[in-house]
Parts: structure tokens; C-alpha cells; sequence
């Protein structure tokens, strides 16, 4: 059968495993993208909302800046379009509350922005095509380039350019190189 999300989480706590509180916020991470990966964004939302909902300030803040963007994403899948709005204010406060001044964070919520008021689908491929030439040119950057590590833009990108899946481009593309 197939084994549900909470199940491993669980079986990390019935077997007593020491797991940091770092390492299940990753895990609730990956467990959002494998349910996004696979086209299920409520289940993506929830497991993404244990990250955000467990913010402590020792912790990653990089993934919490990934996990927020990655949120506006779901929300974006889900047509979720008018608390986009609301989302994306409480993004930008909280990157520049954050300091994090990378072009790849402000330009992705810049356009998730644009994308949400588009409602034509051409012109909204349009904003795609523009978001993907932005960031080729963003992603020259290192520091930049990291949060590819946790969200395969250019794959997600590519799907909505080319009316494929995402997993399947995810596929196609293969793992993410540096």
C-alpha cells in the first residue's frame, strides 16, 4: 500500500528517533513538494503550512523564505487568487523584515504577483515567458541559484510555456545541477 506523509512522521516519533525540529521542517518541506510534484496543492497547502506555522527564528530562515514563495505557488495552483493578493504583502514584509536581498525571491513574487491579476491565458503565458528570460538572467548569480535546490522554477515554468506537467518536465530535466 502506499504509505501516507504522517505515517513516516509518526514512525520517526513511535520509534523514538531523535529528529531535530530542523530536519521535520525540512521533511514537512518535501512532503508539500512531493503532494505539489504530484498535482495534489490542498495537500501541498497543508504540509506547507506546517512549515510556516512553526517559524522559530533559530531556524533555517532560508527555507522559511523558500517555503513562503513555494506557498505563494500552491495558492497560485489553486486559483487562490484573491488571498494571493493578501499573501503576497505578508511575503514581501516578511523578506524585507528579513534583509534577504536576493533578485530571485523579490522577482518571483514580483510576477506571481502580475500572474494572479492575469486572467487571459496567453497573456498570462506571456508573463511566463517573461518570468523565465528574468531569471536566466538572475540565476547567474550563486546566491541566487540555491533556492533551485528546493523549487525547480524553471521546470515549473517550462510547464506552464509548454502546457506539460510539471512532473513530467521535473522528469525531463532530471536532478537539479549547480
Amino acid at each position: 500500500g502506499v504509505i501516507k506523509s504522517e505515517e513516516i512522521i509518526r514512525a520517526f516519533k513511535d520509534q523514538h528517533v531523535a529528529i531535530s525540529k530542523e530536519k521535520e521542517i525540512i521533511l514537512n518541506y518535501i512532503i508539500s513538494y512531493i503532494y505539489f510534484g504530484n498535482g495534489q496543492y490542498k495537500e501541498a497547502l497543508q504540509w506547507i503550512n506546517k512549515v510556516l506555522n512553526d517559524n522559530e527564528n533559530t531556524l533555517r530562515q532560508d527555507i522559511y523564505s523558500y517555503a513562503r514563495i513555494f506557498n505563494l505557488i500552491i495558492h497560485f495552483e489553486l486559483g487562490n487568487f484573491d488571498l494571493l493578493e493578501y499573501i503576497i504583502k505578508s511575503t514581501n514584509r516578511f523578506l524585507n523584515k528579513k534583509n534577504r536581498d536576493y533578485e530571485v525571491e523579490t522577482t518571483l513574487v514580483d510576477y506571481v504577483r502580475k500572474l494572479s491579476k492575469q486572467q487571459n491565458m496567453e497573456e498570462r503565458k506571456k508573463l511566463f515567458i517573461d518570468l523565465n528570460k528574468e531569471l536566466e538572467t538572475v540565476f547567474v548569480s550563486p546566491a541566487d541559484r540555491v533556492i533551485l535546490e528546493y523549487i525547480d522554477f524553471r521546470s515549473w515554468i517550462s510547464s506552464k510555456i509548454e502546457g506539460k506537467s510539471f512532473a513530467e518536465l521535473v522528469q525531463q530535466r532530471g536532478a537539479p545541477k549547480d
